[in-house]
């Protein structure tokens, strides 16, 4: 198996179109390496400049882009519960008769013991 080459890089960039693709090149690498060398060599690299510019940029771009996603997931799960328990309480509402607040009726109190009545 060959080893990977390293990607030609400047030390800084011109456009944040340059950027880009240099942080894709750089990431793809990495990505060819095994996993302690792929750390080590990442921590070594940000050292540079302009290639640490290019990879926070990129991640940043990549970390927005997923918790604009997520956000999003999650909005519409939330709108979805919302309306099944809106449902859930309509079928509830219309299935239950009305009871008075003690149910039996025979003035017992909650929990079937009678009720206190203060003596004034």
């Amino acid at each position: 198996m060959s080893s990977p080459s390293l990607p030609p890089y400047k030390a800084r960039c011109d456009s944040a179109e340059e950027a880009q693709r240099l942080a894709d090149n750089v990431l793809r690498f990495a990505a060819s390496l095994p996993r302690g060398t792929r750390n080590d060599w990442l921590s070594l690299t940000l050292r540079n400049d302009g290639l640490s510019a290019a990879l926070i940029h990129h991640q940043a771009y990549l970390g927005q882009r997923n918790l604009l996603r997520q956000h999003a997931d999650l909005s519409a799960r939330n709108a979805a519960l919302h309306a099944r328990v809106a449902e859930l309480e309509q079928q509830l509402g219309a299935a239950r008769p009305a009871q008075p607040a003690n149910a039996s009726g025979d003035g017992r109190g909650d929990h079937g013991r009678p009720r206190r009545h203060s003596v004034a």
